[in-house]
């Protein structure tokens, strides 16, 4: 699928989330676990020709626009892009000064010791104060729009250019950071392009962050280019301000390079890099870590883009796949497709690859690489992952298991109580993990499950642990059965920043582990805070974009769940709880004969009908699934005799129906619609 790509560089996700806008407690972020944040601008070799460029070693330039503007469009005199450098007050030592942001570090960029510019969003609207009352009571107050506008730069003769800023941004709520470009001396501007698009609520990127963007179609060959610098924090909820900061030093405008391919997000919003389950497409839960029990066959996909000025030909995309990081185990090719020109797009539909099983358990990193003609291996535009893959044949206590979850290993960002509308005591976190491959009798033996929390989680709180089927599952009214699992656990000493084993006591299984027939589930916690007294903050990961329900979280405030957040953000994306499985035969009880029982109707209303072709004394127990016995009776039937019990008046569900007699033990999965 070919597209030309247009410069607006928004990138989008790639399938739609329930609208939920509800914004983040304002909080500092922890240096050990800022956000990972993939970068779709890779650098460039650094080769070409400056056409322009200003490293504010003089300050701000006398001749460029400076100033800020309210949502309205009123004028805010005393709000202004600020220059810091070395013998200013603060100096270029200081990042931003606000209440929220204080603190923060300046930019990292090569001329950072001469000085850089900087819209301290955060301090223009409270002035520093860390007080919820000084809100409004700074020089601008937000919400507000500050634009820094150059003079006019001539690129006259040069029909092929790239703007390069180094930049370092933080947002609150939905802030947006833009570079409008204008060919016309600043009178209208043809085209914006957004920055910081995937940062997330109270997230920052690298300080030493480098933006690249081909102008060439806007500016190439024109003599009176402008460009304005936008921070634009009037893209808030209702009552809730965007802010916090942005800082710009060393832009250039230079030749762009001949040849380069970038990775994208395609039109229709798929992801730039995607990985796919069995065929399953947007209906597959993306597993980071997946057990050997449930492995099929996977296929690998991306999308690309020609950022250089030469068309490229026979182009080819492969992944290439190592076990211990080091190991080549395969590698996979799409087709290859003839051309693709400047700024054109080709996407998955051309660039997938066949499918790849994974031959055995290990940590497998997968090397998305896109090559051409003229960009050869050494040259070629990568991006890496991981993807774990395990294997179990015990029981708890030991150390080979099964382990499945939706995270790639990649602590992005972190949810929980922190969050108001989420809820301190109360909310919810579900994911869908799918458990298709059991034992001979279609079972799987669940022995509990793992969480990855944060440093910022206290210890002290609780959390209730509760599987369930995913079907008739509704964001509204929830689950539409009672639970198969629920027990409650104290995240004693030792939680904070951990990765800890959760582990069953109540079932059925050994040593209390739960036996579930062959299906999809969903893991969920709720958490208890002790009205945010005891914080419990769980890892999220966004590496790829999970489908659908996937993952859900609960909201106490509105009682329902909801799949993320609006505008394709990540920030709930794959939290890091995953289940700790075994497939062994030999757990549960054995089935000796099973053409000699019968039960029937089977999904059943409530009557259902039992048969034994021998004769004899039997003892019938009905077990739900976390092991309770709902029923227990002894009978002695006549060979075929027919013997009918109804359970209309139990939960919708699945039961465990145990027969035992004389050399004869058999268990058969009931399910009670």
């Amino acid at each position: 699928m070919k597209n030309s790509l247009i410069l607006s560089m928004g990138m989008l996700a790639c399938f739609s989330l329930s609208a939920q806008t509800a914004p983040l407690k304002r909080m500092p972020l922890s240096k050990a676990e800022k956000p990972f944040l993939k970068s779709f601008h890779q650098r460039t070799s650094g080769t070409e020709a400056v056409l322009w460029s200003e490293d504010f070693s003089g300050g701000i330039p006398g001749t460029w626009t400076n100033e800020v503007r309210s949502s309205t469009g009123v004028l805010l005199p005393n709000g202004f892009w600020e220059y810091r450098g070395p013998a200013t007050t603060p100096n270029n030592t200081v990042g931003s000064r606000g209440a929220w942001a204080a603190g923060t570090g300046p930019i990292v960029s090569p001329t950072a010791g001469n000085g850089f510019v900087i819209f301290d969003s955060d301090f223009m609207d409270n002035n520093g104060v860390p007080d919820p009352t000084a809100v409004g009571s700074g020089p601008a107050p937000a919400p507000h729009i500050a634009v820094l506008e150059t003079d006019a730069i001539d690129l006259s003769g040069t029909p092929f250019v790239e703007l390069k800023v180094n930049t370092h941004a933080r947002q609150w709520n939905t802030t947006e950071f833009k570079i409008a470009i204008s060919n016309d001396g600043g009178l209208t501007y043809v085209d914006t392009l957004e920055l910081h698009d995937d940062l997330q609520t109270n997230a920052s990127n690298a300080a030493n962050d480098v933006f690249t963007a081909n102008i060439s179609p806007v500016a190439g060959n024109q003599a009176n280019v402008v460009l304005a610098f936008i921070f634009d924090g009037t893209q808030g909820n209702a009552g809730f301000q965007s802010y916090y900061y942005w800082m710009l030093d060393d832009n250039e405008i230079r030749d762009l390079p001949l040849n380069e391919m970038r990775f994208t997000v395609a039109s229709d919003g798929a992801p730039p890099h995607d990985i796919i389950y069995d065929g399953g497409g947007l209906t597959q839960p993306r597993l980071g870590n997946i057990s050997m029990s449930e492995i099929v066959p996977i296929n690998f996909d991306s999308n690309v883009y020609n950022y250089g000025s030469n068309t490229q030909t026979n182009v080819t995309f492969s992944v290439e796949i190592f076990n211990g990081g080091t190991s080549p185990v395969a590698t996979m090719s799409s087709n290859s497709v003839a051309s693709i020109g400047m700024l054109d797009t080709v996407t998955y539909v051309d660039f997938v690859t066949p499918p790849w099983t994974p031959p055995g358990p290990g940590t497998y990193r997968l090397v998305y690489t896109f090559q051409s003609d003229d960009i050869s291996s050494a040259m070629a535009v990568r991006d890496t992952f991981n993807l774990f893959v395990t294997e179990g044949d015990s029981i708890q206590g030991n150390s080979t298991r099964d382990i499945n979850g939706l995270d790639f290993g990649v602590f992005s960002n972190r949810f929980g109580t922190n969050n108001p509308d989420f809820g301190s005591d109360g909310g919810g976190i579900g994911v869908m993990i799918p458990l298709e491959n059991g034992n001979s009798r279609g079972e799987v033996l669940v022995e509990g499950i793992q969480v990855r929390f944060s440093v910022a989680t206290i210890d002290g709180g609780d959390m209730l642990v509760e599987i369930y089927d995913t079907t008739g599952f509704d964001l509204v009214a929830g689950f539409g059965s009672q639970p198969l699992v629920s027990e409650q656990f104290n995240l004693g000493t030792g939680t904070s920043g951990s990765l800890s084993d959760f582990i069953f006591t109540s079932g059925s299984g050994p040593n209390g582990a739960v036996i579930l027939p062959e299906g999809t589930y969903y893991f969920v916690i709720y958490l208890f805070s002790n009205s945010n007294t005891n914080e419990i903050i769980i890892a999220n990961d966004q590496t790829f974009a999970q489908v659908g329900p996937a993952s859900i979280m609960y909201y106490v405030s509105d009682s329902r769940w909801y799949i993320g957040f609006g505008g394709g953000s990540r920030v709930f994306n794959a939290p890091w709880i995953r289940s700790i499985s075994d497939v062994v035969e030999g757990i549960g009880l054995e089935e000796n004969d099973n053409n000699q029982l019968s039960v029937f109707p089977n999904p059943t209303n409530g009557e259902v009908n039992i048969t034994l072709a021998k004769g004899g004394k039997y003892t019938f127990e009905l077990i739900d699934l976390i092991g309770n016995v709902i029923s227990q009776e002894e009978v002695v039937l006549n060979g075929n005799e027919k013997l009918t019990r109804d359970f209309s008046d139990l939960t919708k569900g699945i039961y465990l129906l145990h027969v035992n007699g004389e050399n004869f033990v058999s268990t058969t999965k009931l399910t009670v619609q």
